[in-house]
């Protein structure tokens, strides 16, 4: 480990931020790289996987690392990365906000290269993958909401045209990050275009600023032609932890929304192990070493915890208060006990009755993989919906941020056999590593794939 790297981790144990067990956006960092921590998971048996974007010191992402890259240290003790790899397309479901300039400069080759551009943006997302349309001139207008039909968006896409007299850029910039901020995936981006300047938004540079100093949210900027206030969007995207990209002509702008699209698949899935399981919080740090440069962030992880309850607790809002439980508790005594001497004078009457024993399910759900590892879920009933909803949910998977509030459902067919249904989630569903596309009737002992977790099915029946 370098000299570099431990005065890195020194000042983050020392002073490094945390809002939440969230990464603080204020990373120590030196000039040349960037690394931006997505998500830390750390399962009961001390398995840790972390999601992080490393950038080089024009804000792109670096290509070709390996584990030797990267740090990991856990409450001051340095435990090794196992694995670095590149986070497979669609694995990560991303939102982009779409804006781009209508004023009349943008007519003819302006405007074509843009919308060609952005349709070529819209061919490499994926299949959970949302996008938004977004027009700006004298004015910003939503031409399309956030949909995973790409085909409704380049249409939308198709239709625009350049007549506006105006340019609001600040505006346009302000109302995206408002439409990013309610994006139906964890991560987002704000893709924007134009040939101006500003032409006296009702909402001016400081503001903007201050919108993206509140939010979390890269903004991608292009400058269209001679004219562009390149400038001001160089500093928008740098503020914003974006890519301000220069494109004189109609070929730079297909090839600034390749890198664009690139840029946003750049993700690392790093894996290491505690060395023993920890009980409580702890201090995660994170480091990158690149060509000589280091950035790194830290952030407090609370490990998951295992459990065999099948069913999950109420959450602490929907909970009677101790004084009233004692005394549902106290009026539910009296009940069984008049209830069961009510019972025994009819059974004195009508004679002895057939003895009939409770038996317990015997097919259920177990987590052998993933931050909640250890759980098992029995499978009541003709139906069970899996995800991260503590309430609707029968199997909760509520610390894997990769699994959808309702993912997927297991449902009983006329034969008992227990089917797989996907509920359109955004990552999908696998059966024994093979993505499914109609519902599954399972196997005894067939394993379920959703985000970083793996299931085992148990039918025993």
């Amino acid at each position: 480990m370098t000299i570099r790297f431990l005065a890195v981790i020194a000042a983050l144990v020392a002073g490094g931020a945390t809002v939440g067990g969230v990464p603080a956006q204020d990373e120590v960092s030196t000039p040349g790289v960037g690394l931006s921590i997505v998500q830390v998971t750390v399962a009961p048996d001390g398995q840790i996987h972390a999601l992080v974007t490393p950038t080089d010191g024009g804000g792109r992402v670096l290509r070709d690392l390996t584990a030797t890259n990267f740090h990991i240290v856990v409450n001051d003790s340095n435990i090794g990365v196992q694995s670095a790899s590149v986070v497979a397309r669609g694995d990560i479901p991303l939102s982009i906000v779409i804006a781009i300039d209508v004023s009349g400069s943008m007519q003819q080759a302006g405007l074509q290269a843009a919308v060609a551009g952005a349709s070529s943006l819209l061919d490499r997302l994926g299949e959970g993958d949302r996008s938004c349309l977004l027009a700006f001139g004298a004015g910003v207008r939503q031409v399309c909401e956030f949909t995973g039909d790409i085909q409704r968006v380049r249409s939308r896409l198709e239709a625009l045209q350049a007549t506006d007299q105006l340019t609001f850029l600040y505006q346009a910039l302000f109302e995206a990050l408002d439409r990013a901020a309610s994006a139906p995936t964890k991560r987002v981006a704000v893709v924007a275009l134009t040939d101006g300047k500003d032409d006296g938004s009702p909402v001016g540079l400081p503001e903007v600023l201050a919108k993206l100093a509140a939010r979390d949210i890269p903004i991608y900027t292009l400058a269209y032609g001679p004219n562009a206030d390149a400038k001001t969007l160089r500093r928008l995207s740098a503020a914003s932890r974006g890519v301000f990209y220069s494109a004189p002509g109609a070929d730079d702008v297909a090839r600034a929304y390749s890198d664009i699209s690139d840029e946003l698949r750049g993700d690392y899935l790093i894996a290491s192990t505690l060395p023993a399981p920890a009980q409580g919080p702890i201090q995660v740090a994170i480091a990158l070493e690149y060509r000589g440069e280091t950035a790194s962030g830290n952030l407090s992880v609370t490990p998951a915890s295992a459990t065999t309850t099948a069913f999950p607790s109420e959450p602490e809002d929907r909970r009677f208060p101790r004084g009233h439980l004692i005394g549902i508790a106290t009026l539910l005594l009296i009940l069984l006990a008049v209830g069961a001497w009510i019972y025994l004078r009819k059974r004195q009457r009508q004679g002895p009755a057939l003895d009939t024993t409770m038996v317990p399910p015997r097919a259920w759900i177990e987590i052998v993989k993933g931050p909640d590892a250890g759980q098992r879920a029995l499978l009541f009933g003709k139906e069970a919906v899996i995800g991260r909803d503590p309430v609707k949910c029968q199997v909760v998977i509520k610390n894997d941020m990769m699994v959808g509030r309702l993912h997927a459902r297991l449902e009983q067919d006329d034969q008992g056999n227990f089917v797989l249904h996907d509920l359109e989630s955004q990552n999908g569903v696998q059966v024994n590593g093979v993505r499914i596309s109609e519902p599954v009737t399972l196997q005894c002992e067939d394993r379920i794939g959703l985000g970083l977790t793996e299931l085992l099915f148990i039918d025993q029946r």
